[in-house]
């Protein structure tokens, strides 16, 4: 909801600066000229290349002629090819003959793409090109989600870019516009609010509004071409008979959805098996400095949260003397702005490190506005468009990221270095840790065997339970340095 609230308000400006007339010229689109040498000529077919076959289209025989061989039972692609033909013209004046090309038709001729062929390796594509490509924001969302992203030709008069359901993505402009409005797209898409066939008002309002939004969330405010987004919409308005600013407002929530999604879209884990897990990231902030600890875990246990934040405490050197938390289930069991109960867990860690709980009022995030807005900073500048093969590869990127980039930063509200405030007032105002870290335990039932024992991990327990075959409580502890005890 956070990521929706976000959109909305940045859609509330737009649309406000659409009502005053305050949007400036539409950019003119920078279309992408590519230097390496492809057999797909015209932009029609360098986009069907781009869209269906990755970028490099070719014949079968054209493929043999540079080394490559078709896999055996790939499907084609299918180009248009023009069909020309010759005819002798005699001038009436001069009587001479000449000999002209003309154009009669089309048919589609397969192609194969690169990936679909094997043989002698290729030369490299275009580098500048390329480079341009991987440094688009949140590349790494479309590709989490299976896009392929290539670029094509671009020429006046011809689609800036184009979103093939589920499969790709294809740019002819260097356009940040035309790129957030592709992603929305496909955003769309997976909301399955993509129904509409052909370039409906909807859709294409949904999309170009939504870039907009998308890139001014993320800082690209010059980039966002409102006065292109403007002359877009009112272009698909006019011509159902909708007033723009009501095309807008019949699509905001739509619009705001997609770009929702986009922004959440959390870093993801992809393991050797190429298996994509979507961790949860814990982030605390300490309330003078602002300064932060992130970390990102599997699951939202009372486990997990317990290691966090002792693990954050270990961070910062100290302990805060109170601690304002969410009503989350692993650290509230009943959320009451009056009488709230703390986990058990959870006021065993306070007794150990001489801290207290403090939940906040149930829906009322203003009452943590500053972590709130430290999970959106992580979001948006630590994680947005990255994936990861492993959590302790995440985790290292965190730590480095709060160390060079979060600490180093100047704050909107204090106006003074994060990190340097920390050690110049925050850090000696904090508790001292505890000698030893908090024996974490877990609960659960076991049962009392004949022998009178129970098995708990690899341990056997006397119960000291007359009654066998019962099933009773068991805390299990694990502490730094022991293997576990009951």
């Amino acid at each position: 909801m956070k990521f929706y609230r976000k959109a909305e308000s940045a859609a509330r400006a737009i649309l406000e600066a659409f009502r005053c007339g305050s949007v400036p010229k539409a950019m003119a689109p920078v279309f992408i000229r590519r230097k390496d040498n492809v057999p797909c000529r015209s932009w029609s077919n360098q986009m069907i290349a781009a869209l269906f076959c990755g970028g490099d289209a070719r014949g079968y025989r054209q493929w043999q002629e540079v080394g490559r061989q078709v896999k055996k039972g790939e499907k084609a692609a299918h180009i248009l090819v023009p069909l020309v033909g010759k005819r002798s013209e005699t001038d009436a004046e001069s009587g001479q003959t000449q000999e002209q090309t003309f154009l009669y038709g089309f048919t589609s001729a397969p192609v194969f793409g690169l990936h679909q062929t094997e043989g002698a390796p290729l030369p490299p594509p275009d580098p500048e090109v390329m480079a341009w490509l991987e440094n688009l924001p949140l590349v790494e969302v479309a590709r989490s989600w299976g896009l392929s992203i290539d670029a094509y030709n671009g020429r006046p008069g011809a689609p800036l870019g184009k979103y093939r359901g589920r499969q790709g993505i294809a740019l002819g402009v260097e356009n940040l516009a035309t790129w957030a409005h592709e992603m929305c797209h496909a955003a769309g898409d997976r909301l399955g609010n993509l129904t509409e066939r052909g370039q409906h008002w909807r859709s294409e309002t949904v999309a170009e509004l939504g870039g907009a939004i998308l890139l001014e969330i993320l800082g690209h405010e010059t980039h966002s071409d409102r006065g292109g987004c403007f002359e877009y919409v009112k272009a698909y308005a006019d011509a159902v008979g909708i007033e723009p600013m009501a095309a807008c407002q019949r699509v905001l929530n739509r619009t705001c959805d997609a770009v929702a999604l986009i922004l959440g879209t959390a870093a993801p884990v992809i393991d050797a098996d190429g298996k994509r897990c979507r961790p949860w990231v814990f982030r605390i902030i300490l309330s003078h400095s602002r300064k932060g600890y992130s970390e990102a875990v599997y699951r939202q246990t009372t486990e997990a949260f317990v290691q966090c934040l002792e693990n954050a405490f270990h961070y910062f050197g100290g302990v805060p003397r109170r601690l304002v938390i969410d009503n989350l289930k692993a650290a509230v069991s009943r959320a009451d702005w009056y009488d709230p109960e703390i986990h058990p867990k959870l006021q065993s860690l306070a007794e150990h490190y001489g801290t207290i709980f403090v939940p906040t009022k149930a829906y009322t995030p203003r009452h943590k506005g500053k972590v709130e807005r430290g999970v959106d900073y992580v979001q948006e500048n630590g994680l947005k468009g990255r994936q990861f093969s492993s959590l302790e590869e995440e985790n290292r990127h965190l730590l480095d990221w709060e160390a060079n980039v979060a600490d180093t930063r100047i704050h909107g509200t204090t106006r003074k270095q994060v990190g340097g405030l920390l050690e110049s007032v925050e850090r000696p105002a904090l508790l001292e840790l505890p000698p030893d870290r908090f024996p974490s335990f877990q609960e659960a039932t076991r049962k009392v065997h004949r022998d009178g024992y129970i098995a708990q991990a690899d341990l056997r327990v006397d119960a000291h339970h007359p009654r066998k075959s019962s099933r009773v409580p068991v805390l299990s502890f694990r502490g730094p340095d022991s293997r576990g005890s009951c």
